[in-house]
Order: C-alpha cells, then sequence, then structure tokens
C-alpha cells in the first residue's frame, strides 16, 4: 500500500493575494502625492523645492508666495540666487555644498527682505530627500518676525524691570532651596560691596561672614519653601559689608524655578533703620516734653522757692537715673557757692558750703562764661588741681553742672552727679539746660509775683482808702450843690419880690435911671434863678441811678429837635440829619445831652443868616458808637478845648452868647458815667463839632 501524501501547508494570510499590479501602485503614488500636495499647500510656514545640482526652484507653496509677495510663477524655475531675499545665502555658496556634503542646513535667524521692501525675520531649515530616482532639497521657511518683536519687547521689559528692581530702595532678591542667590537687586548687593553679577550663583553663607546670622537667614527660608505659604519677619538685623547693622522688614514668598519647578524663595526687606530711630528719638522726645510738663504741674502752685528747687532738684534726678542732683546758690562775690537742696540716690547728701576754685580755673571760667560743664570720666578728664580731688571726695565720676548767668555775673549751679563714670547723652545735657532755664525763670516769677501781690495789696488799700474819700468828697459836693441851690432860692425870691413891690408903689416917681437899676436887678435875679435850677439838674446826674435800655437814636433826635421848634422857626436853619442807630444807655439823660449840644449849636448860629447843622455818626468801627453835632456858628479857639466840659467855663462873652456855662460839664458827666467819651473840634467864627461816644455792645455799669 503506498503512503498516503503529506498535507499541503496551509497558506498565511495575504498568500492568497495576487500582487500588486502596476495600476494599483499609480494609484497609491497619486494617493500619496494627492496627500502631500494638501499638506504642501495648507502649510503655515514657507516651503520650497529646489533641485539639489542646481539650486533651482521647482516649487513654491502658497504660505511662502503670500509671504515674499511674489507670485508662483515668478519664482519657480529660478535659482535661489535670482530670487531677490535670498540672494545673501546664494552669495555663500556655502549652502549648497553643505546640503549637497550633510544633506541639512538650519539658519536661526535670517533677514530677509519681502518684494514690497518689509524686513522680516525667518527660520530658515533645508534638508535633502529622495523623490523617487532622484535627490531634491525642501526648503522650510517660518516667519518668526512677531515673535522676535515679542522676545525684543520682553527683553526691553525685562530690562526696565530690572532697571526698577535695582533702583527701588529695597533688598529684593530670589534664593533656591540651597541658599544660592537666584537674583538679587543693585540696592541689596551694594550693601554686600558687590554687583549684582558678582552675587548671584553664590550662596548665602558666602556672602555674609557672620555665621549665625546666614543660618538664621537660611532657617526662615527653608520654612517658607517647605510650608508654602509666606512669611513676614516683622524685625531681623542685617550686617552689611561696612559693618553696619541695619533693621530690617522682610516679606519672603514661595515660587517654584521654571521649567525644572524646583522650590525657591522670592523676597523683598525694608530698611527700616532710620524709622527705628526717628521712633526711638519721638519716643524720647515724647518722653523730654512729658516730664517738663510734669515737672511745670508740680511746681505751678508752689510760691516759697526753697520747695520749688527741692521738687525739680527731685525729679530732675530721679528722671536721669543720677546719684545726685543738686542746686547751689552762688554768692554775690562770684568765689563761693552753698549746695542748698539735693536729691540723691545711693550716696550722701553734698549739702554745704564750698569754694567755687576748688573746680579749678578752665572749669570756673567756663561756669562764669555761662557755659555748660559735661565731665563724662572724672579721672580721665580731669587732673587732681582742676577739680578731680573734690569730685572724687564726694564720690562723683561724671558730672553736668549747668551755671545761671545773668547780667554778667554767675548767680546759681545746677548740678548732676554719676558715682560711676557715664557717657552723658545730648538729649540728657540738653535736658538739664531746659530745667534750668525753667527753675530759674519760675524762680524769678515766684519772686516777681510776690513782690506785685504785695504792691497790689498796698494799691488796693491805698485806692480803696481813696475811692471812700472821693465817695465822700462827692456825697458832701452834691449834699452842698442840693444845699446851695435851695438856700439860695429864698432870697432871690425875696430880692425879685421887693423889686416888684418898689415898681409898683415908687415905680412912677422913680427916674428912668432907677427904673433901668430896677430891671438890671430884676435879670440878674432871673439869671441866678437860671444858674441854680442848672446846679440842682448836675446835682441830680451825679444822684440818678442809670436806667439803660435800648434808645433809638433816629427817634430821640426828631424829639429833642421838636423841643427847639418854637424857637427856630423863624430862623434860616439847614437840617442834615443822618439815619442813626440804636444805643445800650440811659434814654432820659442821653435825651439830655442831645439838648445841650443841639441847644449849643442853636445858640451859636444864631449870628448866621443861613445857619447849618448836622448831626451823623463816624465810620462804624471798633467797641464804641460815635455820635456828632456840628455847626457852623461862631466856633471856639481850639487851644482852650480842655475848658469846654468844666463847671461855669465859658468861652465866649455873656454879651456875645448867653448861658451858665454847665451845660457841657452835664454832658461830660452823663457820658462819662455811660463809660463813653466826649470831646470837641473848632476854629473862631468857622463853626464847631462837639463828639460823644456810647460803648458797645452794652456794659452793666451803671
Amino acid at each position: 500500500m503506498k503512503p498516503a501524501d503529506d498535507p499541503a501547508p496551509k497558506p498565511t494570510v495575504g498568500d492568497d493575494l495576487p500582487p500588486p499590479d502596476a495600476a494599483t501602485i499609480l494609484l497609491a503614488l497619486r494617493a500619496s502625492e494627492l496627500s502631500y500636495r494638501r499638506l504642501f499647500e495648507a502649510a503655515r510656514d514657507g516651503i520650497l523645492i529646489l533641485e539639489v545640482e542646481t539650486g533651482r526652484i521647482t516649487d513654491v507653496n502658497p504660505f511662502l508666495v503670500e509671504l515674499l509677495g511674489f507670485s508662483h510663477a515668478e519664482m519657480v524655475g529660478q535659482t535661489v540666487g535670482e530670487l531677490s531675499p535670498f540672494k545673501d545665502i546664494e552669495s555663500n555658496q556655502a549652502m549648497l555644498a553643505r546640503l549637497q556634503k550633510e544633506g541639512y542646513v538650519r539658519y536661526e535667524d535670517l533677514p530677509l527682505k519681502t518684494r514690497d521692501g518689509r524686513d522680516i525675520a525667518v527660520e530658515f531649515v533645508s534638508n535633502v530627500y529622495q523623490a523617487g530616482d532622484h535627490s531634491v532639497i525642501q526648503c522650510n521657511v517660518r516667519d518668526i518676525t512677531e515673535r522676535k518683536r515679542t522676545e525684543a519687547a520682553l527683553r526691553e521689559n525685562e530690562a526696565r524691570l530690572r532697571q526698577i528692581i535695582d533702583l527701588v530702595p529695597v533688598f529684593i532678591f530670589a534664593k533656591d532651596r540651597h541658599g544660592r542667590f537666584l537674583l538679587v537687586n543693585q540696592t541689596l548687593s551694594a550693601a554686600y560691596g558687590r554687583t549684582p553679577a558678582e552675587v548671584e550663583g553664590r550662596t548665602q553663607r558666602e556672602m555674609i561672614p557672620n555665621e549665625a546670622e546666614a543660618l538664621r537667614f537660611m532657617e526662615t527660608d527653608r520654612e517658607v519653601i517647605q510650608s508654602g505659604r509666606p512669611k513676614f519677619i516683622a524685625q531681623e538685623l542685617f550686617t552689611d559689608a561696612q559693618g553696619k547693622v541695619h533693621v530690617l522688614q522682610t516679606t519672603k514668598i514661595p515660587f517654584t524655578i521654571p521649567p525644572t519647578g524646583e522650590p525657591a524663595v522670592l523676597g523683598a526687606s525694608v530698611d527700616i533703620t532710620e524709622r527705628r530711630r526717628m521712633e526711638q528719638v519721638l519716643r524720647e522726645s515724647e518722653g523730654h516734653f512729658r516730664f517738663l510738663n510734669d515737672l511745670t504741674e508740680a511746681t505751678r502752685k508752689l510760691a516759697e522757692p526753697n520747695a520749688i528747687i527741692s521738687v525739680i532738684a527731685q525729679m530732675l534726678g530721679g528722671h536721669l537715673h543720677a546719684s545726685r542732683c543738686a542746686y547751689a546758690d552762688v554768692e554775690p562775690d562770684g568765689e563761693q557757692f552753698t549746695i542748698r537742696h539735693d536729691f540723691t540716690d545711693g550716696c550722701v547728701s553734698a549739702v554745704g558750703r564750698y569754694q567755687l576754685s576748688r573746680f579749678g580755673p578752665r572749669a570756673v571760667k567756663k561756669l562764669h562764661g555761662g557755659q555748660t560743664l559735661v565731665i563724662r570720666h572724672m579721672n580721665g578728664e580731669l587732673l587732681p588741681g582742676e577739680g578731680a580731688d573734690m569730685f572724687n571726695a564726694l564720690g562723683i565720676q561724671a558730672v553736668i553742672i549747668c551755671p545761671f548767668v545773668k547780667e554778667g555775673a554767675l548767680r546759681a549751679l545746677m548740678t548732676v552727679h554719676q558715682a560711676a563714670p557715664r557717657d552723658w547723652q545730648p538729649r540728657e545735657i540738653t535736658l538739664v539746660q531746659e530745667v534750668v532755664e525753667r527753675c530759674w525763670a519760675t524762680l524769678e516769677r515766684r519772686t516777681a509775683d510776690e513782690t506785685i501781690h504785695r504792691l497790689n495789696a498796698g494799691l488796693e488799700l491805698r485806692v480803696a482808702e481813696r475811692t471812700a474819700q472821693l465817695e465822700a468828697a462827692n456825697r458832701e459836693l452834691e449834699a452842698f450843690s442840693y444845699s446851695v441851690s435851695h438856700d439860695l432860692r429864698a432870697p432871690l425870691r425875696h430880692i425879685s419880690g421887693f423889686v416888684r413891690l418898689l415898681q409898683e408903689d415908687a415905680g412912677p416917681a422913680l427916674s428912668e435911671t432907677g427904673l433901668r437899676h430896677l430891671a438890671t436887678i430884676t435879670a440878674s435875679a432871673r439869671r441866678m434863678g437860671v444858674l441854680i435850677d442848672d446846679l440842682l439838674g448836675l446835682s441830680r446826674v451825679g444822684r440818678t441811678a442809670l436806667q439803660k435800655a435800648e434808645v433809638d437814636l433816629d427817634a430821640l433826635v426828631r424829639l429833642t429837635l421838636d423841643d427847639f421848634a418854637e424857637e427856630t422857626q423863624a430862623r434860616s436853619i439847614t437840617w442834615v440829619i443822618h439815619s442813626l442807630p440804636s444805643v445800650w444807655a440811659d434814654r432820659a439823660l442821653l435825651h439830655l445831652v442831645l439838648v445841650n449840644l443841639v441847644g449849643n449849636a442853636v445858640k451859636f448860629t444864631g449870628r448866621r443868616g443861613a445857619a447849618r447843622i448836622e448831626i451823623g455818626q463816624l465810620p462804624a468801627g471798633g467797641d464804641e458808637t460815635v455820635i456828632f453835632i456840628r455847626d457852623n456858628g461862631a466856633g471856639f479857639d481850639p487851644t482852650y478845648a480842655g475848658k469846654l466840659f468844666g463847671v461855669f467855663q465859658r468861652l465866649h462873652h455873656e454879651n456875645e452868647f448867653t448861658g451858665t456855662g454847665i451845660g457841657l460839664a452835664n454832658v461830660q458827666r452823663i457820658i462819662l458815667r455811660h463809660n463813653g467819651r466826649v470831646w470837641a473840634e473848632g476854629v473862631v467864627d468857622g463853626g464847631a463839632t462837639f463828639y460823644f461816644s456810647i460803648p458797645t455792645p452794652p456794659t452793666q455799669t451803671a
């Protein structure tokens, strides 16, 4: 029997497919070319296809046509060197050689000029690759003009930002997790005595010689990096390259370093050294003025000089934490001084009498010249003959002695002692000097106050005595005037009565001369009656209490003019009456003032054919209202103006103008009782003006 044949091998996948024919291959190639063409035409980079051997352009995509401004027909068929934008590349003649040798050329930043003259920058990459049975060059042209512009703007912004960072008076820095500076500004690098380039890249420990200080900074850096949270350090010390210690306020925030993402810290430190110093100065200044205010309050109510000196010495010594504070009076001879009061803290009192010469000639000369003596270390600054022995005996090693010189003579000393050497600060010396000035000013003021008080007490007593005497005299004078005025009426009545009887009984038998004599007696008696009435009026003005109220001067002037209507109706008088204000006064007495002054104006213009009388107010100002009555009458000699307001004083003969000389005295008394003023101006035969004032606002003086 014939063995069976081995089974035939199973066909693999595809073994049953016929090999591709030429048509299939052609279709595949066309599909591939179509796909490539679509990519070629849609690409957003420019693409050039060149022959390897000649560099002639065989194809160009639409993007490059649009970018360079040449048409597809203008570019295809030309060599790269014939196309103006690429002349610089072709003239080098190196590109094709490199391409033929290496198959690759790249220009990262190639400047080109487009057909319309625009300057652009491109990234130019060329590759040689096989296209069927021949090689071609494909050049990719990417427009990087905008990118370069953006990069330039970024660089410019970075430079500007760096300039700003360098200019700000703040320490700005960035450090990695190893404490290495990634960035420092000029302010910080200057503090290190370096440039930013010399600091960046170095560690914190390399820049700060103080190990503890460097570690402290690095510790807060680690804390920020590990926690991922910002940190504010209110106060930290930093020592610069010159050894100067700065007080900083620092803020640190975490960030990551691109592109690695390594953790780092960014910080800014404000130098608050000067601010802290000013705050300290302000605190000291506040303490200084608070102490002076407390000193003033403590001595304000004290009157006795010894008590004032004692309080000042105690407060000054305590404020300065001194071992002793003493006040001393210098004897008139300028050779000796006596410490009357001192404040002590841990040392014996120095109260007693001393020779000024024991300070030494230099110190004595300085003190007599009004200069403050300041010694910080007794044995280091003074020789035994210059006062060191005396101070050592008192247990003193440092001292401030402030002198008080008045009218060229040394009067007193204020001294502050310290048992140990002490570096007295300027503010402490200034404080002692200010306290001394206040002390002596207070003492002199208290002495002057005491003197003034004694003088015032004596003056008040004398014024009281004189016032009592004047009041008694006024009462007696008023009583006398009233009594005389009444007592004179009885004789006058008798004289007038008997003259009338004589005229009735013997009139026909009397001669013309006798009758004239009787008429003269009658007129004199009548004038005496008027005089008595005026005296009674003057007496009443002095005795009557003021009844002040608001007085309308316009209405009061109209009332006064009515009083003279009958007397003046036959005369030619031009009245000029201005608008007048209201005043605070006694209406009845003010009416009497106006009656007297208007009456005078009417009387003394009696000889004027065209009289003019004006009543008005001076321009308002000050604290009084001033009223005037002006006329164009007989006037008066201004030399005798002071006599106008005296009782019985007359500047005209009675034959010219009648009157008793009491009216203006009444005016003055009334105005003075209102605390006002009265005065007059005049010219002989040129008229007169009388003024009176009423205070405003109203006073309560009666």
